[in-house]
């Protein structure tokens, strides 16, 4: 997975560019075909800015967090993006559902009810 981290209006130190990688580590096992990442990181006014933009495979997540320490805003955008991804996830394979098995075993059911009473 590519990592582009960008700074606005600071010098990016060595520090943050390995905070961010071990927080975006985690999230591959959400994802195998994740692609990149973009972290756009923004100081305004001593308000720290964190923009996550997550590319999986066809789908796109965008996360934003804002507080006073830079690495509290990390933390809770990567926060914001594994609920996401989680959600996505579980929501994948929801669609894989047993249900018109469910509906055919208790169909068989039925008739083993019918068969037993006669």
């Amino acid at each position: 997975m590519r990592v582009d981290i960008t700074a606005r209006h600071f010098n990016l130190t060595d520090a943050i560019k390995s905070h961010i990688d071990e927080k975006l580590a985690k999230l591959k096992k959400y994802s195998q075909r994740a692609i990149e990442a973009h972290v756009v990181l923004t100081l305004e006014r001593r308000r720290h800015t964190a923009e996550i933009t997550f590319h999986i495979a066809r789908n796109v997540f965008n996360v934003s967090e804002t507080s006073d320490n830079l690495y509290i805003s990390i933390d809770r955008s990567v926060g914001k993006l594994e609920k996401m991804l989680k959600r996505h996830k579980e929501k994948k394979y929801s669609k894989r559902s047993t249900k018109p098995e469910l509906i055919v075993a208790e169909e068989e059911l039925e008739e083993d009810e019918w068969e037993e009473e006669e």
